[in-house]
């Protein structure tokens, strides 16, 4: 329950500091987008303001001799100062007059240059009496902004057009305020990245944590279960036992008749039974001495070779070159009973004959050196369904099997700071590799 609300509180803090994060970004964003649209337009007012009064300034009939060719030098040379001192005053890039047809009045015709208008929906706006301004643009290192104003005559008629061009460096701040913003921005980003994958790691550890917690629970309380099971059993077992050994001796003495063995055979594969619900129950014992796991091998070989033989099972055992790398410091009796398993399993799991092959090989440095053992027989194999849950307790496939042994093994195997799998062989038959830390 407590790993259920530390993981929902993991979630909430994440969502949260998204939340947060995405808030601040949205916030620098929306300021830049104000700050840069309140500039543009309060400078658009602006330009429009000083080309509207200066172009209410001009004379419309010295702009009418100036189209028409027929103009006093002196007038012409008023003008160029009239706009030039606003110009310098107003600090714009160029103000210059058209007449409607887009030619520049400040030019001469002799010069043979007739400048080309690039705005040209502003400018004929303009010649329409209206108004035009050119969205901000950027040129280089300066943002420009153009307005186009119209200049009547008396009667209201359009006589010529004034451009006004201004260039603006404090948008280069707002760039880089900009710049700034996208920087922050993607470092959220990353950081909400890492935050999200840091919360993902910790969840799955959380939930990897409250898995075991209940496979602990559970299995704890299956091998109390099975404890009681095992001890209520195990007593009548052996009156059962004893019973049909004196009725054979009674009755049977003389008798090859098998009904006799069933009673005392069924008792011995029951009390196997209820001695792995035992190990099952009880946690592993840890009574550490050192020895020879090479000697442990080849003594369970021997001691098995008849059995392996009756099942018309071969066996053989392969070693290193080096007989001290096999001495490992653990509990004797416990190793002894997780190979012995092994081997049986592996003869059981061949009814009609075959061959177990071990090999114990020494791998590692000085100092962290370890001990392999592999026994790979040729059985059926195992699907890649069950390989998972091979060492589950109570998990088997045979029909007699308790589905103890493998997982007594791997928590034998574990408490000597161990490893075990198992895997299918490339010609058939299962793999199953343990490794022990060998003796320091």
């Amino acid at each position: 329950m407590r790993l259920a609300v530390g993981r929902k509180f993991s979630i909430a803090v994440t969502i949260f500091a998204a939340l947060i994060l995405i808030i601040f970004n949205i916030s620098l964003w929306y300021q830049y987008t104000q700050l840069k649209n309140f500039l543009e337009t309060r400078i658009s007012e602006e330009i429009e303001s000083l080309a509207k009064s200066t172009a209410n300034r001009l004379d419309p009939y010295i702009l009418k001799d100036i189209i028409s060719g027929e103009y006093l030098l002196e007038d012409y040379s008023d003008l160029v100062n009239q706009l030039n001192e606003v110009s310098d005053a107003g600090s714009l890039l160029s103000l210059d007059v058209f007449d409607i047809n887009g030619r520049n009045l400040l030019e001469q015709p002799e010069s043979g240059h007739e400048e080309e208008i690039l705005n040209l929906t502003e400018f004929t706006s303009a010649q329409a009496g209206i108004t035009g301004t050119t969205p901000l643009f950027r040129s280089d290192s300066l943002y420009l902004l153009t307005a186009f104003v119209p200049v009547f005559d008396l009667n209201d008629s359009v006589v010529a057009i004034l451009r006004a061009e201004a260039g603006y460096a404090v948008f280069q701040t707002i760039d880089d305020f900009k710049r700034n913003i996208i920087v922050v921005s993607m470092g959220s980003v990353i950081f909400m990245i890492l935050i999200l994958i840091f919360f993902v790691m910790v969840n799955r550890r959380l939930i990897s944590a409250q898995h075991a917690l209940l496979r602990a629970s559970a299995i704890s309380s299956m091998g109390e279960m099975a404890a009681t099971i095992a001890h209520e059993i195990r007593n009548p077992l052996g009156i059962i036992k004893n019973s049909a050994e004196r009725i054979k001796r009674k009755h049977g003495a003389e008798s090859d008749d098998p009904v006799f063995e069933f009673i005392s055979d069924e008792v011995d594969r029951l009390n196997a039974v209820v001695a792995g619900y035992l190990d099952f129950a009880h946690p592993v014992k840890n009574k550490q001495e050192e020895f020879c796991i090479r000697e442990m091998i080849e003594t369970l070989v021997e001691q098995t070779r008849t059995d392996f033989q009756e099942s018309h099972v071969g066996i053989t055992a392969v070693y290193g070159s080096d007989e001290g790398d096999f001495r490992i410091v653990a509990d004797r009796f416990s190793i002894r009973q997780a190979l012995l398993n092994l081997m049986l399993n592996a003869r059981d799991a061949q009814p009609n004959g075959g061959q177990l092959d071990i090999e114990v090989t020494g791998t590692g440095k000085s100092g962290t050196r370890e001990i392999q053992i592999v026994m790979a027989d040729q059985g059926a194999g195992i699907s890649a369904g069950v390989i998972d849950r091979v060492f589950d307790p109570f998990f088997t496939t045979r029909e007699k099997g308790s589905g103890l042994g493998l997982y007594v093994v791997k928590s034998v195997i574990e408490a000597h700071s161990g490893t075990i799998s198992i895997k299918p062989g490339d010609n058939g038959g299962a793999v199953v590799t343990v490794i022990l830390p060998a003796k320091g």
